[in-house]
């Protein structure tokens, strides 16, 4: 999935990218997530990750940081995804458990 993103990403600003580059980028990159696993919330290091695999790939570091930027606030929305559905999960087994006790006080 992450060399499909870069690739994606690199194709939409008219970069020019091969399979091979896109996944040397990818493969770098996750290094990187691997090698600071540590850290909480991959503060920082997710970003600077990113520059040096691009830069490493002959990309600006501008680049990097740009896809670093969006890999972050693609997490954080679908952590806000996964956060709101739980919510309306929670709510509608609340709903639920209200109404069968309800019931079970109304036969007993």
């Amino acid at each position: 999935m992450g060399i499909l993103q870069i690739w994606w990403f690199l194709v939409q600003l008219d970069q020019p990218v091969s399979a091979v580059i896109a996944s040397g980028t990818w493969v770098l990159g996750s290094w990187f997530d691997f090698m600071a696993f540590a850290v909480p919330l991959n503060l920082g290091t997710l970003e600077g990750g990113r520059v040096l695999a691009f830069g490493a790939n002959g990309y600006s570091v501008s680049l990097g940081m740009t896809y670093g930027v969006a890999l972050r606030v693609t997490q954080l929305s679908c952590a806000c995804l996964g956060l709101l559905s739980y919510a309306l999960l929670v709510a509608q087994i609340g709903r639920s458990a209200v109404g069968s006790a309800q019931r079970l006080s109304m036969n007993g």
